[in-house]
């Protein structure tokens, strides 16, 4: 049993608990950070399957489903800070979608990795003290 995974979707939940208690609010900042808690949930939950997957054909299905989460948390976190600050006027929608760009590619990247593995090289199978894991060696692209 991994009790890392439990950890995980006990977070996942009550984030995403969190997120929909916010996203009622209806305004700019709640919303911002509701969509935060969205993806943060969403990665958490994923991350928690990864560990419990069987084989590594699963771990890297749940891998590339989590990845967009993974990806975009620190740029709704920026949208976040912006609407916190009162700054979100300086946001527009060119702004945004610059900023979209690299976790966009990103994401294109984890789907497409078995093909050039820029991504991840190759993935080992580890075991530890909460249980058995998957240790990701990264290859050039994750650096970016």
């Amino acid at each position: 049993m991994n009790y890392f995974s439990i950890v995980l979707q006990t977070t996942g939940i009550i984030v995403l608990t969190f997120g929909v208690i916010i996203w009622n609010r209806k305004s700019p900042l709640s919303r911002s950070l509701a969509l935060l808690a969205f993806a943060l949930a969403i990665w958490s939950i994923t991350d928690s399957f990864l560990y419990v997957s069987p084989s590594l054909k699963h771990k890297i299905y749940w891998a590339v489903i989590g990845y967009p989460s993974s990806q975009f948390s620190p740029i709704l976190l920026f949208f976040f800070f912006f609407n916190f600050t009162g700054l979100e006027k300086l946001l527009t929608r060119k702004r945004i979608i610059l900023l979209c760009i690299l976790p966009a590619i990103s994401m294109v990247m984890a789907a497409t990795n078995s093909w050039h593995h820029w991504l991840w090289i190759s993935l080992k199978e580890t075991e530890g003290w909460f249980g058995s894991g998957t240790l990701f060696v990264h290859g050039p692209w994750f650096w970016v």
